[in-house]
């Protein structure tokens, strides 16, 4: 019985990772509410008509569409589709993705560097707090994680066999992972490309072999976005977040190049004053960045530690004999091609989202993971010569660089936290190195004292990142741009955005506290009017932006139309296109806000008919809800 529970204690101990993972990412579901309202509102519209199924609608009247192509939305459809449109209904598909994901990171992983590695792999993947942070939530991040991991493990198999049809798949699946998120599925590229041409076992071309590759990603990648640039404007919905009512725009903008650029004002005149708003999250750009107040708890808590790997690939490439030559080199250029274009671009963007780092998880997990395993191997290497001394300090460097940084430099930002966790990180890190070295001097229990030092050493490295990691199944996290850790420590710019008015800074509370701008902003008993005089409308009234929609959307089977797309920032429709599309009778009421299009504003109110507010009784609690109320049913020609 303990000879088959040993064979099988690799699968036993990939169970229990999973489980954690599961229970981490499932556990407590009802905390997350209805998720990203955004996103929820919009299954809830595509479920209601084949129209906006493909074309991503926001809105049940197909007016304008997300800022995502479909594939990630699509998935979350379907889980509504069987379960009903509910916070955890939607983010289900995501859980389940990203429990996926520790799967084949642990067998991309084993099939190079074996069981230990994989296991420590995934164990530091399911322990990386904005991974499951993000996965708590409906954006679509994990779900292209998992596409973009495929993609590396057919990859790995293309290289090995120097087969076509492996690398076709590997480009199909980034292509796929393009229509969930557009470009970030292209940050796994590098990889793809050097890992083959420089490692490939083939005789044939690999050049023609890549040129026959890129030609199926672009298919894959542009076929949905053609479909619908192709489709004549009148036909479908605006393209939100986009300049030009394209995808491709928006694929290349919005969600492309604008990730890269510094972060830029976007301004909005309302009826009384110029809004801006200034994207902010993560702090200045620089390669620090990962050490700030705001990066610190995501993800870095194992960063030196993956620095280490990519050392410890270097040391291996130098000293192996040619037979393990290619071996080597694969696996730098895959995790080195994957690593350093990452770290780049995450120090210098100026436009980042820290649930973004979610994309780096799987290469820090199995980069840490090697420096491990590697540096363990050496340490059990005799004294004999000055190169064996000098790879047996590797890991307690390792080590204690690891440890240091999480206790000087990250911990210092949460000083009421560094209390208990500073003291479990210095004692079991130093012991482990203690153990380690007195293992050198009692050979004869080399491998009990060893084993039992390196499981004390994990026990010191993963106790920060597992606290930060469980205290997101606690409490309520910012859907709409997760972060992981405890709520109290974050930068007061946790969700990106300050509001700027009258040329001073000013933060709204709803905004600034972790919330996720979703909320009742339209004032319930001017609703409760609209709904008792729907006249069955296309839309029974308008609001600057899908914020002020998506609650309604979700409590109340009522068709909006928002003006503005995300943050009211699109141009959707001109005011004469407006005027054209009220003299159809497609829109019966028009709140006016503060938070509005001046000009579309304008000619309501120089044409529509005001409802006397003795009608309903509004108690607006912000500027941003004041609002009067119009009806322009009268203006449909007959």
């Amino acid at each position: 019985m303990l000879q088959k529970i040993k064979a099988q204690r690799g699968r036993i101990f990939l169970f229990l990772i999973l489980l954690l993972t599961a229970m981490l990412t499932l556990s407590k579901l009802s905390y997350q509410g209805l998720g990203n309202q955004y996103y929820t509102a919009a299954v809830k519209s595509m479920l209601s008509s084949w129209h906006n199924f493909f074309f991503v609608s926001f809105d049940k009247g197909g007016f304008i569409t997300v800022d995502k192509p479909p594939l990630g939305l699509w998935l979350q459809c379907l889980s509504a589709l069987i379960f009903g449109v509910h916070g955890w209904s939607v983010i289900l598909p995501e859980a389940l993705c990203s429990i996926a994901s520790v799967a084949v990171l642990y067998h991309i992983v084993k099939k190079s560097w074996g069981e230990l590695t994989a296991l420590l792999a995934a164990l530091f993947m399911a322990l990386t707090p904005i991974f499951i942070a993000v996965s708590r939530t409906n954006n679509v991040d994990p779900a292209l994680v998992l596409v973009c991991l495929l993609a590396l493990w057919a990859l790995m198999t293309a290289a090995e066999k120097g087969s076509l049809k492996g690398l076709i798949l590997s480009m199909a699946l980034i292509g796929i992972g393009f229509n969930i998120k557009m470009l970030q599925a292209y940050m796994f590229l590098p990889a793809i490309y050097l890992v083959y041409y420089y490692s490939g076992e083939t005789k044939k071309s690999k050049r023609a072999h890549l040129l026959i590759a890129t030609a199926a990603l672009a298919v894959i990648s542009l076929s949905w976005c053609a479909a619908v640039d192709l489709t004549p404007a009148a036909d479908r919905p605006y393209v939100g977040s986009s300049d030009s009512n394209s995808e491709l725009d928006l694929a290349l903008g919005y969600n492309g190049i604008l990730r890269i650029l510094p972060a830029q004002q976007m301004s909005f005149q309302s009826m009384d004053q110029a809004i801006t708003f200034v994207p902010n999250e993560g702090a200045n750009a620089g390669l620090f960045r990962f050490f700030n107040a705001e990066m610190a708890g995501q993800a870095s808590w194992l960063l030196p530690l993956a620095v280490f790997g990519i050392i410890a690939l270097l040391i291996r490439r130098y000293r192996e004999d040619k037979t393990d030559h290619t071996f080597v080199t694969r696996q730098l250029l895959l995790w080195g091609s994957l690593f350093v274009p990452m770290f780049i671009y995450f120090s210098i963007s100026g436009h980042v989202h820290r649930y973004y780092l979610i994309m780096f998880a799987p290469c820090l997990a199995a980069l840490a993971a090697i420096a491990v395993t590697e540096y363990f191997k050496y340490f059990k290497c005799g004294w004999d010569t000055e190169e064996n001394i000098w790879h047996n300090v590797m890991l307690p460097l390792s080590l204690i660089v690891t440890a240091g940084v999480q206790v000087f430099v990250l911990l210092a930002y949460y000083g009421q936290f560094a209390g208990v966790l500073v003291p479990v990180i210095a004692a079991a890190t130093l012991a482990a190195v203690g153990l380690f070295i007195a293992a050198k001097y009692l050979t004869k229990y080399l491998k009990v004292i060893t084993g039992f030092a390196l499981a004390l050493a994990l026990v010191g490295l993963l106790a920060a990142p597992a606290y930060w990691t469980l205290v997101s199944i606690h409490d309520t996290a910012n859907v709409i741009t997760p972060f992981g850790g405890p709520r109290e420590v974050s930068s007061p710019t946790n969700n990106g955005i300050r509001i700027k008015t009258d040329d001073k800074l000013s933060w709204n509370n709803k905004w600034s506290t972790g919330g996720d701008m979703n909320g009742d902003l339209i004032p319930l008993n001017m609703l409760n009017y609209m709904m008792a005089h729907d006249n069955g409308s296309r839309f029974l009234f308008a609001v600057p932006s899908a914020m002020y929609a998506a609650s309604t959307m979700l409590d109340n089977d009522v068709s909006i139309m928002p003006l503005g797309g995300f943050f009211g920032f699109d141009n959707p429709i001109t005011t004469d296109q407006f005027a054209q599309l009220v003299q159809k009778g497609e829109l019966q009421y028009f709140p006016v806000f503060q938070m509005q299009d001046v000009k579309i504003a304008a000619w309501v109110k120089a044409h529509g008919s005001l409802v006397d507010s003795s009608a309903y009784t509004t108690k607006p609690q912000s500027p941003m809800t004041s609002a009067a109320l119009y009806d322009l049913s009268g203006l449909k020609m007959q």
